[in-house]
C-alpha cells in the first residue's frame, strides 16, 4: 500500500479533494497506471493492492502548486518512504520558475526533434511533464516548478545520453535561464553475418571464431552455427575481422570481413563453403615369394561405393605407389600385374585425414599357373660346333633350381615349368662322364616375365677351352 498525507504549507491543516494519480518506473518510463484518487478531509490517500516497485506520485489541486514524489515499495512490503507528508504551496505564495531549453547535434549544431527530456528534482522524482519530447525545432520546457536543484537528461536512439544540472533560485530565476543540451551520435557498430556450407549442404554445431585486427578473439567468441548453418557476431566497432573455422572434420577456412566508420559491413554476408579433410594412401607392392619390390604393377583404389576413387597407377622402379586428396573413407586397395595373383588390401582414412595403417605393402603371389621355359644351346667358342653331354645348371638367387640338365646331341638344353622371376644359368665346362672340366665356366642372366615368356627367347652359351 502507498499512503500519505497532503498538508497546506501555511497552515499545516490537511489539503481536501487534492488530486492524486499513481504512476510506476517500467522499461526507462513513468508508465501511468491510471490509477487516481483523492484527498479526504485530513489530507490522507492511500493506494492498495501494489506491487513491488518503483513509483511516483502526483498531487495537484486548483490554488496550489503541483507536487510530486517518489516511493520505493521493497519486495518485503516496507516502503521507502514510509509514510511522507506531502506540503503543498498555495500559489498565490509561491515563487516559481521555468526549465527551458534546446538538444542540438554537438558536431554541426543542429537542432534535434523527437529527443526524449527529463527532469528530476532533488527526490530523483520526474516532475510534471517529465518525460517529454523535443519539438520540430529541438526545444523543451517544464514550467511552474519550485525553486530547488534539478537534473536534466536528454537522449535519444543512436545517440549518447547526457545529463545537466540546473537551479531554480528562491527568487524563480533559472540558472542557466536556458540549457542547450549537446548530443553526440553513438559510433556507428556493423553486424558480421555468414554462413557455413559443404557444398550445397549447412553445417550445424561448426565453431567459428572472430578475431580482431589485433588477433584477439572476440569475447563472444566462439560462435555455434545453428541448423541453417548461420553464425552472426552483432555491434562491432569499425575495423579489420578475420573469420577463423579450424573444425577436424574439414580443411581450416579463414575470411576477411570490414566494417567501416559508418556500420557498412564488406562483404554484408559471409558465405563460407568447407572442404572435407584429405588423406594419402601409399605403400609398396613386393613379391611374396621373395620380397622383391615389384616394378609396373597396376594398382587401384576404390571407395566404399566401389567405385574408382583416383585414377589407377603403375608402381615406381621402386615398387611405390601413392594416391593423394583422398576424403574419408573406407577403401580396398588392389595390385594386380600379369603373372601374379590379384592382392587385396582394406585401407582407412579417418575424418581426421589420418591414415589406418600408415603404410600398406602389397604382398602379390606369382600365379603358379603361369610358367614358362628356358631354352639355349651350348657351342664351342671357337668353332660353334654344338657341345654335347655338357651339364648346365639353373639357379634362382643361390638356389639351385631342379637337377643338372645335359645338353643333347645338338648341345641343347632345356628347363620348362619355370614362374616368373629372374635366373641364372650357370655352365661349369664339365663332360658327362669326362675327365674333368674342359672350358672355362660361363655364367648368362634369363628372364621368366610375368606373361610366361622368356628374354631373352633362346640362349647360346660359347664355351672356351680351358689348357
Amino acid at each position: 500500500m502507498i499512503e500519505a498525507y497532503v498538508v497546506d504549507a501555511a497552515t499545516n491543516a490537511g489539503v481536501n479533494l487534492a488530486t492524486i494519480k499513481l504512476f510506476k518506473y517500467v522499461g526507462g518510463i513513468w508508465d501511468d497506471l491510471g490509477k487516481t484518487t483523492l484527498s479526504n478531509g485530513s489530507g490522507y490517500f492511500a493506494f492498495s493492492d501494489v506491487n513491488p516497485g518503483l513509483y511516483r506520485v502526483t498531487i495537484s489541486k486548483s490554488d496550489y502548486v503541483d507536487r510530486d514524489f517518489a516511493i520505493t515499495i521493497r519486495e518485503d512490503g516496507t516502503k521507502d518512504p514510509a509514510m511522507p507528508k506531502i506540503i503543498l504551496t498555495p500559489v498565490a505564495q509561491a515563487v516559481v520558475g521555468n526549465v527551458v531549453g534546446t538538444v542540438k547535434l554537438d558536431t554541426t549544431g543542429q537542432v534535434l526533434p523527437e529527443i526524449y527530456v527529463s527532469l528530476k528534482n532533488s527526490s530523483n522524482a520526474h516532475v510534471t511533464g517529465s518525460p517529454l519530447k523535443t519539438t520540430a525545432d529541438g526545444k523543451f520546457g517544464f514550467y511552474g516548478l519550485v525553486p530547488g536543484t534539478y537534473t536534466l537528461n536528454a537522449s535519444g536512439t543512436s545517440f549518447t545520453s547526457v545529463t545537466r544540472t540546473c537551479y531554480i533560485l528562491s527568487n524563480g530565476t533559472t540558472d542557466p535561464s536556458s540549457t542547450i543540451l549537446t548530443l553526440s551520435r553513438d559510433p556507428a557498430t556493423g553486424n558480421i553475418i555468414g554462413y557455413v556450407k559443404y557444398g550445397t549442404t549447412p553445417l550445424p554445431e561448426i565453431s567459428v571464431r572472430i578475431l580482431d585486427s589485433t588477433d584477439t578473439p572476440l569475447a563472444s567468441s566462439p560462435f555455434i552455427t545453428t541448423q541453417d548453418g548461420k553464425f552472426a557476431a552483432n555491434d562491432l566497432g569499425a575495423g579489420v575481422y578475420t573469420i577463423s573455422i579450424d573444425d577436424p572434420k574439414y580443411a581450416p577456412a579463414t575470411r576477411t570481413v570490414y566494417i567501416a566508420s559508418n556500420g557498412t559491413v564488406d562483404p554484408a554476408t559471409t558465405n563460407i563453403s568447407l572442404t572435407k579433410v584429405t588423406g594419402t594412401l601409399s605403400g609398396y607392392v613386393r613379391n611374396s615369394s621373395t620380397n622383391a619390390a615389384l616394378a609396373e604393377v597396376w594398382v587401384s583404389v576404390k571407395g566404399s561405393d566401389g567405385q574408382n576413387a583416383a585414377s589407377p597407377m603403375l608402381t615406381t622402379a621402386e615398387g611405390r605407389y601413392y594416391f593423394s586428396n583422398l576424403l574419408p573413407d573406407t577403401y580396398t586397395l588392389n595390385a594386380s600385374a600379369p603373372g601374379y595373383l590379384t592382392a587385396t588390401r582394406t585401407v582407412y582414412i579417418r575424418e581426421d585425414g589420418t591414415t589406418d595403417p600408415t603404410t600398406t605393402t602389397l604382398f602379390i603371389t606369382p600365379d603358379p599357373s603361369v610358367v614358362g621355359t628356358i631354352v639355349g644351346y651350348v657351342r664351342l667358342a671357337s668353332t660353334s660346333a654344338a657341345l654335347p653331354e655338357i651339364d648346365v645348371k639353373l639357379y634362382k638367387g643361390l638356389v639351385q633350381v631342379g637337377n643338372d640338365i645335359r645338353t643333347t646331341s645338338e648341345g641343347k638344353f632345356l628347363f620348362e615349368n619355370l614362374q616368373p622371376d629372374t635366373y641364372t644359368i650357370t655352365v661349369p665346362g664339365t663332360v658327362s662322364g669326362g675327365p674333368g672340366q674342359t672350358y672355362y665356366e660361363v655364367t648368362r642372366t634369363c628372364y621368366i616375365r610375368s606373361n610366361g615368356t622368356s628374354d631373352p627367347t633362346q640362349t647360346t652359351i660359347p664355351l672356351v677351352d680351358k689348357p
